[in-house]
């Protein structure tokens, strides 16, 4: 069996920094998500991520509502899972020469991603991870 990724078409949108948080000067904030692609590449579910934890501070709902907009916009090719097996050794040197696809089905798949938002040289700044 072959673990196909999805490949993303569009995670070009960043979180957009939070007015009140950057009203106030505040930063850096880090944000960890997991969130599920479904099996059309649509992100469907934003969960915590168990790898890391975010920030806690008077922003947090704002910085996680930022992340959950942005990565709800972000499109990706479907994950899939191939049943595979081995061609024919063509060239005799004992090693199959090509796998062949018997069968696939597309698969829902998780990632996590870190969100970094700071103000560097008075601007709101989102860096991705």
């Amino acid at each position: 069996m072959k673990f196909d990724r999805p490949d993303p078409i569009d995670t070009h949108t960043l979180p957009v920094y939070p007015a009140r948080a950057f009203a106030d000067r505040f930063g850096p904030h880090r944000e960890v998500v997991r969130f599920v692609v479904d099996t059309k590449g649509h992100v469907t579910e934003v969960h915590d991520s168990p790898l890391a934890a975010s920030d806690r501070d008077a922003y947090s709902e704002e910085f996680r509502r930022a992340v959950e907009e942005a990565v709800h916009r972000w499109e990706f090719s479907p994950g899939s899972l191939r049943h595979v097996e081995d061609g024919h050794d063509v060239d005799g040197d004992g090693k199959p020469d090509y796998v062949m696809t018997r069968s696939w089905e597309l698969v829902p798949v998780y990632f996590d991603v870190r969100f970094t938002f700071e103000i560097v040289e008075g601007k709101g700044v989102v860096r991705r991870e």
